[in-house]
């Protein structure tokens, strides 16, 4: 259907594109690379991995082989009055903790769930690196698309400057509609300007975020881009809406990051407060302990060996240990609020992200119809003033009309592919398709 509307603006990019034209795909990759947010999550990756499978060999026994030489001067007197020069030891020594409290088993675990936090952490800065990218690059190409309705727009208000000198010099216009006509053109001088910098500091945004000198060209969108919500929210009833709700949150629910994160976190405040009640239990440990010893007054190594199983009953300080307990259990009260925050924001942003999908795609189809209308009645106007049959006002009107019904255009169309970003957002995805099979599912 777009195809099929003539207009003087397109939503294909203003500069000739090469095969060098950095698309989006390329632009999210180049994020990734170079971000150094990302790349800080991945080395907290690293050492949240590393410190969790250090913390399983600590529930294993740990062992020491001891050896010595000791060299006696004088000589070291042994039983029955015999000496020794030296004093040759080697030995071994095992540990193992039975029970103390739980804290080792539940360290583990926790170190684990912080792994797991880890990696979710690192997911979803991927994400929001992916997806801002996405939004500073449809910025550039929405203010060079405004930049380039501004450079029409100027270069057809000069057109009708010279024509109203004309008529001017021929005594059809006063003087006063003449100046009008002028300050029009100088309007849009000012507006070119303004859309000039507006385009200059997004693409600096997008090379910054990039962390990149220099962008020559981007790909532009294609209508494919947004013309399926387009034809999915037509039409859409109050019934369709709430199915495809229901549908969204129930992905959300099952997969969104920060929600799974909540979890985890609650999950390590429980085991705290687990552990800080080991405190109050006994600890066993078990040890072996083989000791060889030789002198000189002896062939050969005698051994000791020894088996110790110890335990103890914490006594005090019994009140430091009680503030632990009670702190740890204010965390884990703190985490499930938290929790339940998270849940009732996530829920509302997802309404909002997908209300707002909805209502932007119908904006793009009433702003192309309103442009459609403006171009037309904005046409059969100058033939009319041309005619001498239009007042200079009503002319300026009608251009004013035509420029805005554009920007509209374009501002809504743009609107809608980061209103499709914010909803991928929530849903942990930079892939449309996904949101697509989401709302197809039965």
């Amino acid at each position: 259907m777009l195809k099929k509307i003539v207009f003087t603006t397109s939503l294909v990019f203003f500069w000739v594109l090469s095969a060098t034209a950095l698309d989006l795909n390329q632009a999210k990759q180049i994020a990734i690379k170079n971000n150094q947010d990302l790349m800080s999550e991945s080395y907290s990756l690293q050492s949240s991995r590393y410190d969790y499978y250090g913390s399983l060999f600590d529930l294993l026994p740990s062992g020491n082989l001891t050896g010595s030489y000791q060299k006696y001067n004088p000589d070291q007197s042994f039983s029955a009055g015999q000496t020794s020069d030296y004093l040759k030891t080697y030995g071994f020594s095992i540990s193992m903790p039975i029970f103390i409290g739980g804290k080792s088993w539940l360290g583990s675990r926790i170190k684990k769930d912080t792994y797991q936090l880890a990696k979710h952490s690192y997911t979803n800065k991927y994400f929001e690196v992916c997806l801002n990218t996405e939004t500073k690059y449809y910025k550039v190409l929405e203010t060079a698309e405004l930049l380039k309705i501004a450079q029409l727009d100027l270069k057809s208000g000069i057109e009708q400057d010279n024509k109203a000198k004309i008529h001017f010099n021929n005594a059809t216009i006063s003087s006063a509609d003449y100046l009008k006509i002028q300050a029009e053109t100088a309007r849009k001088k000012v507006r070119l300007f303004q859309s000039k910098t507006a385009y200059e500091l997004s693409m600096a945004d997008l090379q910054n975020y990039l962390m990149i000198d220099q962008i020559d060209t981007l790909e532009s969108i294609k209508e494919t881009d947004y013309q399926i919500w387009l034809n999915m929210f037509s039409d859409i009833t109050t019934e369709q809406i709430n199915d495809y709700q229901k549908k969204i949150n129930q992905y959300i629910k099952d997969h969104n990051i920060t929600l799974k994160i909540s979890e985890i976190s609650s999950k390590i405040s429980e085991k705290s407060v687990t552990m800080a009640m080991g405190n109050f239990l006994p600890s066993v440990n078990l040890s072996f302990t083989s000791n060889n010893s030789q002198t000189e007054l002896s062939d050969s190594f005698s051994n000791q060996e020894t088996l110790l199983l110890s335990a103890s009953v914490p006594i005090f300080p019994v009140a430091d240990n009680y503030m632990g307990y009670l702190k740890s259990k204010a965390g884990l009260r703190k985490s499930m609020a938290q929790k339940k925050s998270i849940e009732n924001n996530i829920d509302l942003a997802s309404k909002s992200a997908f209300l707002n999908l909805i209502s932007s795609s119908q904006s793009v189809q009433q702003a192309q119809l309103s442009m459609q209308y403006s171009e037309e009645s904005y046409k059969q106007m100058e033939v009319r003033f041309q005619n001498g049959m239009l007042s200079v006002n009503d002319m300026i009107d009608a251009d004013i009309m035509l420029t805005s019904a554009k920007n509209q255009y374009i501002s809504n169309v743009y609107s809608l592919l980061k209103a499709k970003t914010g909803l991928l957002q929530l849903l942990n995805s930079e892939n449309d398709e996904q949101l697509i099979k989401i709302l197809k599912e039965k």
